[in-house]
């Protein structure tokens, strides 16, 4: 297992194999994480909110959606959300 700490405001990098698994903690909590992804042989095709969204056919995210590149490719498959949704200020 490899970890990385990323400290809020800073960038960060990881490679990943297909089959491999991603955990994004945050440790400060109750924070925006932004995650980018590229394919490693082809920078041009990342992944998309938009076009996830548009698949989904929902804003919200959770465990078993898939993530997808601006090709409509599968990229990431959530397996567990701990998080959930919340709404509001607090």
């Amino acid at each position: 297992m490899r970890e990385l700490l990323i400290e809020g405001g800073h960038g960060g990098r990881i490679d990943l194999r297909a089959g491999e698994r991603l955990e994004i903690v945050n440790v400060e909590g109750r924070q925006i994480c932004d995650f980018f992804a590229f394919r490693a042989d082809d920078i041009g095709e990342f992944l998309s909110p938009g076009h996830t969204r548009a698949e989904l056919m929902r804003l919200t995210l959770g465990a078993g959606d898939r993530l997808v590149s601006v090709r409509r490719a599968p990229m990431f498959e959530i397996v567990e959300d701990t998080v959930g949704r919340t709404f509001g200020a607090k």
